[in-house]
C-alpha cells in the first residue's frame, strides 16, 4: 500500500513527529515524503491549502495523524475523516498579547494540543530563516496561551494565492472556545504589526470549520472580504480565500 504525505516543512509542529512515525511503518507501506515548499506547482497541481496532506489510493486526509490512523489503513479500513467544527464563541475576550518569538513559542505552540513537541524547535527555525524574529500574536489569560495568530510573507507560501512583496498571509489563528472569542485580540495586534510592512493580507478560512483556519463568520466580522472559493471537498471543507486592506491601519500607525 503506498502513502503520499505532502508537507509544508515544519509550518506545523507536529509535522516531525508525523515523518518520524511514517519511517516506523517503512516496512508496511511504501511511503512517499513530499515537501511542497518553495513547489508552488506542485501545490497548485493539488490544490493543497493545508500544512499537511495524506493521500492513499487517490482518497486525501488532512487532519494530523497518529498510529491509530496508521494501524486503520494496515487493516484495510478507510477512516472517515470529519471536520473540525465545535460550538464558536463570540464574546471577545481579552488578556495579554505579546509578540510570538523564540523565546516564547512554547506557550504558541500549546495550539498544537500537546504540552511539548520536537516540533517547537524546527518550526522556530523554519520562521527565523524566512527572516523573522516575530512570528505573530498570542493572547495570555491567567499566564497560559488562550489565543493567538501567525504570518508569513506571501512570497514564500506555496499555495495558489496572490504573492507580493507587500502581501502577508495569515497561516493559523487559534484556539476556537464554546464561550470565548480568544483570536480576535491576538489578529488585531497582527495586524497593527503587518501594517509597518505591508499593504493587505490573506488568509485561507473554511465556512463552518476551524481547521485550517475559521470559521469565516470569525474573519467576516474582523472585516475581511470574501474573495473565491479556492477549494471544495465535498462533505468536508469548502475554503475560501479571504483578505484584508492594511493601508489604513498603516497611514494610522
Amino acid at each position: 500500500m503506498r502513502l503520499d504525505f505532502y508537507y509544508w516543512s515544519h509550518m506545523c509542529p507536529l509535522n516531525c513527529e508525523m515523518i518520524s512515525l511514517l519511517q516506523e511503518y517503512g516496512g508496511k507501506f511504501d511511503i512517499r515524503l513530499h515537501d511542497i515548499s518553495g513547489d508552488f506547482e506542485l501545490a497548485k497541481s493539488l490544490k493543497m491549502y493545508y500544512p499537511t496532506m495524506t493521500v492513499e489510493g487517490g482518497r486525501r486526509y488532512y487532519s494530523p495523524f497518529g498510529k491509530k490512523f496508521l494501524d486503520a489503513l494496515l487493516v484495510g479500513d478507510k477512516p472517515e475523516e470529519k471536520a473540525y467544527a465545535p460550538a464558536i464563541g463570540r464574546a471577545e475576550a481579552v488578556g495579554r498579547v505579546v509578540p510570538i518569538t523564540r523565546d516564547n513559542y512554547y506557550l504558541a505552540g500549546g495550539c498544537i494540543g500537546r504540552s511539548c513537541s520536537a516540533g517547537f524547535g524546527s518550526k522556530v527555525s523554519f520562521l527565523e530563516g524566512m527572516g523573522l524574529k516575530t512570528f505573530g500574536f498570542i493572547n495570555i489569560i491567567s499566564g497560559a496561551m488562550a489565543g493567538g495568530a501567525e504570518y508569513v510573507p506571501s512570497i514564500v507560501v506555496p499555495y495558489d494565492i496572490p504573492r507580493g512583496e507587500r502581501t502577508a498571509f495569515i497561516t493559523c489563528v487559534y484556539r476556537t472556545d464554546s464561550l470565548w472569542d480568544y483570536k480576535s485580540p491576538s489578529l488585531r495586534a497582527l495586524e497593527d504589526y503587518l501594517a509597518h510592512d505591508f499593504d493587505e493580507v490573506y488568509v485561507i478560512s473554511d465556512e463552518k470549520g476551524v481547521f485550517p483556519n475559521g470559521d469565516m463568520e470569525f474573519f467576516a466580522s474582523n472585516n475581511y472580504k470574501d474573495n473565491c472559493v479556492v477549494f471544495d471537498e465535498p462533505g468536508y471543507c469548502r475554503l475560501h480565500l479571504m483578505s484584508k486592506s492594511l493601508w489604513k491601519r498603516s497611514c494610522l500607525n
